[in-house]
């Protein structure tokens, strides 16, 4: 055993420093922990390190227990999964009678990702807005990503919804039916929710991004964020019975059916099933059934990975954004399932620089473009302004480096491209060119724009080297680039413009969880 834990601290050993802030693994075996330490620093300004009780924001991976608590109420017939939303939430649009709960639980409703929206409005995401804002700024959407049960595509607006419709239901906040149903009845005494950035939680580890230069870091405070699909506090000795109860069941009376039913994944309209559950991915990893979460707010990441035949869990939960938990913990249970598992991707032939070129491109879907390019030896994503490294995981299949996403390639010639977020995989991207458009008449698409669903008007302005775009008063201006004739890309989406007789007439706005916002040219 003390071979497998010097195996598994390597792994860590880069953030394991006094200078550095880390993570915290968890290893649980039959119930019980085999392995748990903190690497790094959990307060860089006052020296604390990072332990076993220190707590963190789990970001998404908390959807689970919003999930649960979805599921119990059903149960309790005080809902059912196939309710149309509107029946809880009237003041959503009349799209909303085609939304059931089911479709918000296995992200199959077509909503727009209330995230994302702030970020296209100009407005910081983790920041201090009332729950009534954000609920607003859902229901004041006059389209769908896409009908109801057609595809699967991760919003964060379905759990927040959830949240809304427990308490409708209930006439309780869905924080206080967490503990409720959840977090005493299983003894998680350490758990708790960031719904006042105010208050004095202990043992909490601060939130960090890289610095620009190397080694330095940055605070990145995690105010407040929606309830339903987030803003829980937790450790890992919390977690750890949370864990054990989906092998002995004690919630709500021990519904014998309850953890099966957290289990069930959703199912489009076509039939096909997906890997997206209650808040649960259940897919598979080297031939092992594998049940995961992943979760990322502010520099926080997290990843809770159960292997239920073995009995094996992985729980990786960071404090800076660079951290990528969800690779840790596969190579975690590659050391220690290896004589059960099947062969190992990170073992195929890997492909040299030269080779990548193969990779690059411009790809677009229905909905965003994007460029893959080689810099430093390793393919690099370029959506807009942001940049992802990319590291290969497989053939033809590479891992974003900072977070659980994924890519991987098709079609002989690698003309196609698909996208894994939490399990759940993107439309195909097809190469439509080898490089960027040139530069060339960006006069005319200068002026300002107006999109009535957001209430957000858009200056577009010529400047020496190119275009910028302003989002509101208060927003620093944005490089535009030229990917197609028709298609400019900022830091916050892609701008696809429409034409008539040659004059533009506006433009239709995609981003990562949001399609076809419109904006009509005003001046």
């Amino acid at each position: 055993m003390t071979i497998l834990t010097d195996r598994v601290d390597a792994l860590f050993s880069t953030w394991d420093k006094p200078d550095s802030p880390g993570c915290v693994l968890a290893v649980i075996k039959d119930g019980e922990f085999i392995h748990k330490r903190g690497y790094g620093m959990a307060d860089l300004e006052r020296g604390t390190r990072i332990t076993p009780d220190t707590v963190f924001d789990l970001g998404s991976t908390g959807k689970q227990f919003t999930a649960t608590v979805i599921a119990i109420l059903a149960a309790q017939e005080q809902l059912s999964l196939d309710d149309p939303i509107r029946k809880h939430l009237p003041e959503m649009p009349s799209y909303a009678d085609e939304i059931t709960v089911r479709h918000l639980i296995h992200h199959t409703s077509g909503l727009r990702d209330y995230l994302t929206l702030m970020d296209i409005k100009g407005l910081a995401g983790a920041n201090v807005y009332p729950e009534e804002f954000l609920y607003d700024l859902i229901a004041s959407q006059k389209r769908l990503n896409y009908p109801p049960g057609k595809e699967i595509q991760y919003t964060n607006s379905g759990y927040f919804l959830l949240g809304f419709i427990a308490r409708r239901i209930a006439g309780k906040h869905i924080t206080e039916l967490i503990a409720e149903y959840i977090l005493e009845p299983l003894g998680m005494n350490h758990t708790t929710f960031n719904n006042d950035y105010r208050r004095i939680v202990r043992n909490r580890a601060m939130s960090y991004d890289a610095g620009e230069l190397e080694g330095a870091f940055m605070n990145n405070l995690a105010l407040c964020g929606g309830f339903g699909d987030g803003a829980i506090l937790s450790n890992v000795e919390d977690l750890l019975l949370w864990d054990r109860n989906f092998y002995r069941n004690k919630l709500n009376n021990a519904q014998p059916d309850l953890i099966e039913q957290l289990h069930v994944t959703g199912k489009l309209n076509n039939g096909k099933s997906t890997t997206y559950a209650f808040g649960l991915v259940v897919d598979q990893y080297r031939g092992l059934k594998c049940v995961s979460h992943g979760g990322s707010w502010a520099g926080y990441r997290t990843e809770m990975m159960r292997f239920p035949v073995e009995r094996l869990t992985v729980i990786c939960i960071s404090n800076l954004s660079t951290i990528d938990p969800t690779t840790l913990c596969y190579e975690v249970a590659d050391i220690l399932l290896e004589e059960k598992m099947g062969s190992s991707l990170a073992s195929k032939t890997v492909v040299s620089s030269e080779k990548l070129e193969q990779y690059t491109g411009i790809y677009q879907g229905k909905n965003l473009t994007l460029e893959i390019v080689v810099n430093d030896g390793a393919l690099q994503l370029l959506v807009g302004a942001r940049e992802y490294q990319l590291q290969q995981s497989g053939r033809k299949r590479f891992r974003f480096t900072d977070s659980p996403d994924a890519l991987t390639f098709s079609g002989r010639n690698n003309e196609y491209v698909r996208f894994t977020e939490y399990g759940i995989q993107s439309e195909k991207y097809r190469r439509i060119r080898g490089s960027l458009v040139e530069q060339a008449h960006l006069s005319i698409y200068e002026g300002d724009y107006y999109c009535r669903e957001l209430e957000a008007k858009y200056t577009i302005a010529r400047v020496e080297d190119g275009l910028q775009i302003i989002r509101n008063r208060y927003d620093a201006p944005f490089p535009l680039t030229a990917f197609t004739e028709d298609t400019l890309v900022s830091k916050f989406g892609e701008l696809r413009f429409r034409f008539q007789d040659g004059i533009i007439k506006g433009f239709s706005l995609h981003a990562d969880r949001v399609a076809n916002l419109k904006f009509q040219k005003v001046q």
